[in-house]
């Protein structure tokens, strides 16, 4: 650990790229619960600079490796993943985008926060993959709770987004190629955004049908076949039960290598009216105060009651892009119960 800083400068991009990938291989074998959230940081600050396509998927696999093992607490977990997927979302795997839906959709006092946040994120991200992926999945899946005016900015004012914004970003999104190659695949996403939504904004019933219809002529008949069924679902004779066939997914079971239990939420992540005996606390409806509109990409949080010392002492790149970063002091690790080993005289 006296030697991180070290370490940390292995990274750099004009060394060799052998010395690079074992100082990254040191640096990850060094990240515990107290001190996650500085080497995530400073990983992160590497994945801004990093200069070639192998080593930048080297870091997102470990920073994304980090997050799932040592994060203190929900809201912390998808704030950094979602600034993985803006950084460099073209080299998250599919396993980790299928971990942070399953994230999202298991924590319901989260699902505003998330959908707000990747909203905005896609209007200034949109040419990473796994972030327009997952960004479409939680817009289908949440739109009501995005248009519905409850979430509040930075200025103390609801944050008003309107059913023709999110059309409007899903159209884009159909028409603007993803560096990865996803472009079928995004168009899929779409497809079954679009008909959840028709029961989450009635009032654009039509638009969205008009949209589905210029899936009804593509060269992929996987997405063909899909928007011809997702048309004949949004006719007048499904109207009364529509909402039913397009509800919410139910959360699924964890997947393989999924997420580690976190235990109890911490105190900023409870929603409000939830603890007793005491003021309500904030709830991610109140840390929407920290999602500046402007950057769109800020994830400020409740600061830590110490902070440790920093990494390093050079500007933090990261804070010039996204803004502070926070959330509740890791907790310690539970002590493993012993289990004395059974003499084979007693079993016998």
């Amino acid at each position: 650990q006296r030697h991180r800083e070290t370490i940390i400068g292995c990274l750099k991009a004009d060394l060799d790229p052998s010395i690079r990938k074992r100082a990254l291989d040191v640096a990850y074998a060094l990240v515990n619960e107290d001190n996650v959230k500085n080497m995530t940081k400073e990983l992160q600050n590497q994945l801004i600079t990093a200069d070639t396509d192998s080593f930048k998927g080297d870091l997102v696999t470990r920073i994304c490796a980090c997050v799932e093992k040592y994060a203190p607490n929900r809201r912390w977990q998808i704030d950094n993943l979602i600034r993985v997927m803006c950084l460099a979302g073209n080299h998250v795997s599919n396993e980790v985008r299928a971990l942070f839906c399953h994230i999202v959709a298991g924590t319901p006092e989260f699902h505003s926060y998330a959908v707000h946040k990747l909203y905005f994120s896609l209007t200034n991200a949109g040419n990473q993959e796994a972030l327009v992926h997952v960004g479409i999945w939680c817009i289908g899946e949440f739109g009501d709770l995005l248009v519905n005016g409850r979430a509040i900015g930075p200025d103390q004012q609801p944050i008003h987004v309107t059913p023709a914004q999110v059309l409007d970003l899903l159209h884009d999104l159909a028409r603007k190629p993803q560096d990865g190659g996803g472009g079928p695949k995004t168009q899929e996403l779409i497809a079954s955004a679009l008909v959840k939504l028709s029961a989450r904004f009635p009032g654009e019933l039509e638009r969205i049908k008009k949209m589905m219809r210029k899936f009804e002529t593509s060269l992929s008949a996987e997405l063909q076949q899909r928007a011809c069924e997702y048309s004949k679902l949004m006719t007048s004779e499904w109207d009364h039960t529509r909402a039913d066939v397009v509800d919410r997914m139910p959360t699924c079971e964890k997947p393989a290598g999924g997420a580690r239990e976190l235990g109890e939420t911490s105190i900023d992540e409870v929603p409000s009216g939830v603890a007793a005996n005491g003021p309500p606390p904030a709830g991610p409806q109140a840390d929407l105060l920290d999602l500046d509109v402007d950057a769109l990409l800020n994830s400020g949080g409740p600061a830590p009651q110490a902070a440790p010392a920093p990494v390093s002492g050079g500007a933090d790149l990261l804070d010039d892009v996204f803004g502070g970063g926070g959330g509740a002091a890791p907790a310690a690790p539970p002590a493993a119960a012993s289990q004395p080993a059974a003499p084979v005289d007693d079993l016998l």
